[in-house]
């Protein structure tokens, strides 16, 4: 997956690999929704907020899904030992 898929937005289509960034944004940095908003040009703080909580809601109800999450948040952790 190319970096730009992360930010193309569809709607009424749900774009996993963005939704998991923004996810992961928030839980290891404790970004503002503003800020991430920013960071993947979205005007509205409120439609971050909706994303991160549609997220959560689905990672709690998709055991694959929070398998993988746990997985690719474990791996950014570990890299970021080593800066």
């Amino acid at each position: 997956m190319e970096d730009t898929e992360i930010f193309k937005v569809q709607r009424g289509k749900t774009n996993e690999a963005r939704s998991a960034a923004i996810y992961l944004t928030r839980k290891l940095r404790m970004d503002t929704f503003k800020i991430i908003g920013d960071q993947y040009g979205i005007d509205n703080d409120r439609t971050v907020r909706s994303v991160f909580e549609r997220m959560r809601r689905r990672l709690n109800e998709d055991i694959d899904l929070a398998r993988r999450m746990k997985k690719l948040q474990d791996s950014i952790k570990k890299g970021q030992e080593w800066t």
